[in-house]
């Protein structure tokens, strides 16, 4: 509990001047009560609870001091323990409840190669309507506010090597694999001492190589499938959350956020249920206003939302050859907001007086998916800042306009205006740009591209780590260590979609009709979506890196990177290509024993390790604008960026670091507009780790 009580009197300091002023008292009194509860089920279910009420309780209003009014004071006393003993006016509660279980996978044999847990979180908030709608009776009764949500989980995770020892023919390619390698390795040492097949024993006599035992050889067959076996383990996650926020709830909670008959709202949606309510599988918005739930105000003004979200991650990992390991991910990732005013309308004619609509719903959301766009990424700008990817993209509008317009039964003919394009679907709708755009610059046959840019299957992504070099001869004379990177990412993204409030789909087949609204002012049809942009972001971070270490602990570094982003803006019939290409290197090395200059204490000098490092890098970034309807490209901004990072680490105790650093940008521009620059900074710095 916590109480606070201010009492303020005004007093008079003018001779002469009476004016008696009452005073003010100021008063507070909250409740706070949490309550959990944590409860293992069986071994691999497990529960947890955990409820937050914050409560008022009320005081009357007035001075509350024994000694000046004791009647005053034990009236206040009174309704002060009654309202104590009612638990107070609950303001705010919430809770969130979580159930989880680990799926018994590995108690049946067929499947104990696989692993999996899944989980479901509920959350649930009653927020009550100001005290003073409740006072002041000018003022309409909004009611109070309930929200919740659902959030399933799940995970799959496959042990390969487990599934693989399953099949007694997989077992004994994977003997063979071995034998096979051994066999290498010794042809290998014994190709040092002599050639050719035969090798002199200790005796000088002719030693012949054993010929491989019959089934124990290593064919095709055999080849291929230890090349399936090379991945190890594999995973998929996969959660959706669903979520509805309602104003205008009349009830007030008492236990568990339940009215104090346990109604209403109903154990289904405490736990995080938002629709097929009843028996006509309603809405809960639609279940509340049939139940009486909710107040009867024409004037309300707050709408209610709705959310949905979808989140779908899959990984796996292979190693063909020793020493090279690839990482492979694909994601995606949908949500959508709804809101609309859900609210009492009045009606004369209606025997209840009215009823309830969902007026004004506006439908919001995002969408990003792993796509694979490298087909296209080498691709060079012609002379004129085009591109053949952009001549496709830009013949792939008919084609995507034909698809659509034999998909669409209202679409019957060709278009008013755009020669071999439908009826409906010209050069610059929506829906023929998007799927266009994706085809040519993912490299994908329009034919086979997805016409629903918010369907589209993700495609994997990779790493790839390979540090055998250095266990080959002639790297192993030179270097401690060398290992090879490349990275590949690319994700498309269309952010901040909008539902067309003029779209019309009235028999329901997923495309627009003519019936009602029919064309917009270019002759297409009224797309269900309005987007703000659509984009492709690509990088190859790095396309290689090589990271040395030489015998004398000289470190070096090469890498090179390329990234583009391509962004298309719907609104204006634009295409803007971002496009970068960089050079590093890098090296470093570490000076053993160094003497620091300065004793702190006298005849005790300071040893340490001096480590050095420097990089230098080239960036060439480039800004092109692709406009649609002229065909025209412009460069819009580009620059060449010049970096050298050099600094020196000292460590003159656990704690104590110095560090000395120079580091100078220089960018020259590639624009008449923009002005060459360069910025250094230098200098030392002394860093103090607390441990």
């Amino acid at each position: 509990m916590n109480r606070e009580y201010n009492e303020r009197q005004i007093r008079n300091n003018n001779p002469g001047i009476r004016a008696d002023l009452p005073a003010f008292y100021n008063k507070s009194w909250t409740w706070d009560r949490v309550y959990s509860l944590k409860w293992d089920l069986t071994k691999s279910l497990k529960f947890d609870f955990n409820a937050t009420n914050q409560a008022l309780v009320d005081e009357p209003i007035g001075l509350v001091n024994k000694n000046e009014d004791e009647g005053l004071y034990y009236e206040w006393k009174k309704d002060v323990w009654a309202n104590i003993r009612s638990f107070g006016e609950t303001m705010n509660y919430r809770h969130t409840a979580n159930l989880s279980y680990k799926i018994p996978l590995d108690l049946i044999p067929v499947l104990d190669f696989m692993s999996s847990n899944i989980r479901y979180s509920s959350t649930y908030n009653w927020i009550r309507q100001p005290i003073t709608f409740d006072e002041v009776d000018s003022l309409p009764d909004i009611g109070n506010t309930i929200q919740n949500s659902g959030n399933f989980s799940g995970n799959l995770n496959f042990n390969m090597r487990t599934l693989y020892n399953k099949s007694g023919y997989l077992k004994k390619v994977q003997r063979k694999a071995r034998t096979s390698q051994a066999q290498r390795r010794k042809q290998k040492e014994n190709r040092k001492k002599a050639k050719g097949d035969n090798i002199e024993d200790k005796d000088g006599k002719a030693q012949s190589k054993k010929p491989t035992p019959k089934g124990q050889k290593f064919s095709v067959v055999d080849r291929f499938f230890n090349l399936l076996m090379s991945v190890q383990n594999a995973s998929v996650t996969y959660s959706q959350n669903r979520g509805i926020l309602l104003p205008g709830y009349a009830p007030k909670t008492r236990m568990m956020g339940m009215n104090p008959d346990f109604s209403a709202p109903g154990p289904g949606f405490i736990l995080g249920k938002q629709n097929n309510f009843g028996e006509d599988m309603l809405d809960f918005s639609e279940y509340a206003a049939q139940q009486g739930w909710l107040v009867q105000e024409e004037n309300l003004n707050l709408p209610s939302t709705t959310t949905y979200g979808t989140n779908l991650n899959m990984r796996f990992t292979a190693q063909p050859i020793k020493d090279l390991r690839i990482t492979f991910s694909a994601d995606r990732r949908y949500s959508t907001s709804t809101n609309e005013y859900f609210r009492w309308v009045p009606d004369s004619t209606n025997a209840e007086g009215g009823a309830y609509f969902g007026q004004s719903p506006v439908t919001t959301g995002n969408f990003s998916t792993s796509v694979s766009s490298w087909r296209t990424s080498f691709i060079p700008l012609d002379e004129d800042n085009s591109s053949s990817t952009f001549r496709q993209f830009l013949a792939n509008r008919e084609v995507i306009s034909q698809r659509l317009g034999s998909e669409n039964s209202a679409s019957g003919g060709s278009h008013a205006t755009d020669a071999n394009y439908a009826e409906g679907y010209g050069q610059g709708n929506i829906d023929v740009l998007i799927p266009a755009f994706v085809a040519a610059y993912t490299g994908t046959a329009v034919g086979l591209v997805n016409l629903n840019p918010l369907d589209i299957i993700p495609k994997f992504n990779w790493r790839i780590t390979y540090n055998g070099l250095s266990k080959m001869e002639w790297f192993k004379k030179r270097f401690k260590k060398i290992t090879l990177n490349h990275t590949y990412n690319s994700n498309l993204t269309i952010g901040g979609f909008v539902n067309n409030q003029r779209y019309q789909d009235l028999d329901g087949d997923g495309y627009p009709d003519l019936d009602g609204v029919g064309f917009d002012l270019d002759s297409n049809f009224i797309s269900q979506n309005q987007y703000q942009n659509i984009s492709i972001v690509e990088s190859f971070s790095p396309l290689l890196k090589i990271d040395m270490t030489f015998k004398n602990s000289l470190l070096a570094k090469l890498e090179f990177k390329r990234s583009r982003t391509l962004t298309l803006n719907p609104s204006n019939n634009q295409i803007m290509e971002m496009r970068s290409i960089e050079y590093v290197f890098g090296t470093g090395y570490t000076l053993k024993n160094v003497k620091f200059p300065i004793e702190f204490k006298p005849g005790q000098k300071i040893k340490s390790d001096f480590k050095t490092r420097a990089d230098f890098s080239i960036r060439d970034n480039q800004t092109v604008v692709h406009r649609i309807i002229e065909d025209e490209h412009e460069t819009t901004a580009g620059m060449y960026v010049f970096s050298i990072k050099i600094t020196g680490d000292y460590k003159i105790n656990k704690q104590l670091t110095l560090r000395a650093f120079y580091d100078r940008i220089l960018n020259r521009p590639k624009m008449s507009n923009t002005f060459l620059n360069a910025n250094a900074n230098f200098g030392v710095a002394l860093r103090f780790t607390l441990s």
